[in-house]
């Protein structure tokens, strides 16, 4: 299922809901095309999600990522210091009670970054609902993350 506005093609987040706990959120022309821009504040994080019909089966979830401030440091990533997103895609079944959570992480660099996560949404799975949480960046190192082309097939 295409997810609407995906690609944030309208300038806003029509089809998508933000909370962004007094943080920043925007849609914005950013390197060729509209993006969700993302940031995290000193100690609140941001949420952006959006629900789609789905049918169980395979799954991929696909979006490209961006954080072109973030500093980067050598060692392991480490969650206060190098820019991430975590992802999480909910199924729900007819009654709208969910059924299924899978999640995971995904470090972001200065450069593009395309992030394919696959599962399997489980039977009686009628909706999913994909969550993008952009953490806190308490040493202010992180910068600005910006999604698009957000795909769920």
């Amino acid at each position: 299922m295409p997810i609407p506005n995906g690609n944030f093609e309208t300038g806003d987040f029509t089809g998508w809901t933000v909370q962004a706990f007094n943080t920043p959120a925007t849609v914005v022309f950013f390197n060729g095309s509209y993006k969700a821009r993302l940031v995290g504040g000193r100690s609140t994080g941001q949420l952006l999600f959006t629900r789609i019909k789905a049918k169980p089966g395979t799954f991929t979830l696909s979006f490209t990522a961006i954080a072109p401030q973030s500093i980067e440091h050598q060692g392991p990533p480490d969650p206060l210091t190098h820019a991430f997103v975590l992802f999480i895609v909910t199924g729900f079944d007819a009654s709208g009670v969910p059924v299924q959570h899978d999640f995971s992480t995904a470090g972001i660099t200065p450069s593009s970054n395309t992030i394919t996560y696959s599962g399997e949404l489980l039977p009686g799975v009628e909706e999913v609902e994909i969550r993008f949480s952009i953490p806190s960046d308490p040493f202010a190192n992180k910068g600005p993350v910006y999604l698009d082309e957000v795909n769920f097939v």
